[in-house]
């Protein structure tokens, strides 16, 4: 469904992307992680065609994705990037429809959803920043989109909104595509998602399902921790430890 040929951005000491081959079905939640700077962010937006400097190729359910017109891209593209200030105090009910026009009934029910109901006739200056990031998550799913990229979805909000959009995402994968989103915690990670991609320093070091990923060896080189996973059956967690306390 989407395939990236040799992704390359150029940074400033060192390139942002580095050579970046993948393939991916649709269906699928997939979680990009990484520390700070490994180019989590850099990945998605060159997938969201929002880098115009990015080089190489990515075609989409058999199209070059890059040579479409931005009308054409978002017949099928939800994007959240990862700081967005909408730039009108607008109500909430109005910012999620802002671009998709569904009728009124399927956006309560889209409202209902993402818990904003209670919320949708105060505008953008009256709530808190994780409402606002459910809103604008919610107005990046309204027209189900079949390729969704999310840039750090679940940051800024509280635990139980946390788990409840990364099922939606989990969801959403399932019933209309495929579903990109950059997480930091990485218990949610390998909870929700079915394939992980591990960045560092603009590289791909590895793909897989979370188990092979989120290995002893790659969490030490990639994220600088000593991890202890445990598993019920709800969900894993996991408590890290940094490598030089456990040289200590």
């Amino acid at each position: 469904m989407l395939e990236l040929d040799e992704l390359y951005l150029a940074g400033i000491s060192r390139p942002r992307l580095q050579h970046i081959n993948l393939k991916l079905t649709s269906n699928q939640l997939i979680g990009v992680i990484g520390a700070n700077g490994a180019g989590k962010s850099s990945l998605l937006r060159g997938i969201a065609a929002v880098e115009p400097q990015l080089k190489g190729h990515i075609r989409f359910k058999h199209q070059d994705w890059l040579r479409l017109s931005h009308r054409q891209r978002q017949k099928y593209l939800g994007y959240l990037p990862q700081t967005e200030a909408p730039e009108w105090d607008i109500r909430i009910d109005e910012l999620v429809n802002l671009s998709a026009q569904v009728t009124h009934s399927q956006l309560m029910k889209h409202l209902e959803k993402y818990a904003l109901l209670t919320l949708k006739e105060r505008r953008v200056s009256q709530v808190s920043g994780g409402e606002r990031q459910r809103a604008l998550l919610a107005r990046a799913t309204l027209s189900e989109p079949q390729l969704l990229v999310c840039d750090e979805p679940v940051t800024g909000l509280d635990v139980a909104h946390q788990l409840t959009i990364m099922q939606q995402l989990h969801n959403h994968a399932r019933t209309h595509g495929l579903v990109l989103a950059a997480i930091h915690d990485l218990a949610l990670a390998a909870r929700f998602c079915d394939s992980l991609l591990l960045m560092h320093n603009g590289e791909l070091v590895q793909s897989g399902k979370p188990f092979e990923v989120l290995t002893e060896k790659n969490l030490a080189h990639c994220f600088g921790v000593q991890a202890e996973w445990f598993c019920k059956d709800n969900g894993v967690g996991w408590i890290p430890t940094p490598l030089q306390a456990v040289k200590d």
